[in-house]
């Protein structure tokens, strides 16, 4: 839905795991957005490889704009 060449279950698994824990905080917790994503890139700088963070990054600023018309 996100992503078009790829589905979640082609993903790392650290970068699926980065994205469940951004979900959970953004929905659970009510951590802003730019909160959350700046917290899910800085993760995959650190656990993921050479290019989670720039997917991170793209397909997050996604899946939050959805949620946020969902919830509108």
């Amino acid at each position: 839905m996100y992503a078009s060449t790829f589905g979640y279950d082609d993903m790392d698994l650290m970068d699926r795991v980065i994205f469940i824990l951004g979900y959970v905080e953004y929905t659970q917790l009510n951590t802003p957005k730019e909160v959350v994503l700046n917290e899910m890139v800085e993760l995959a700088k650190r656990y993921g490889d050479e290019s989670s963070p720039k997917l991170i990054n793209g397909i997050g600023h996604k899946i939050f704009e959805g949620l946020e018309k969902e919830s509108a």
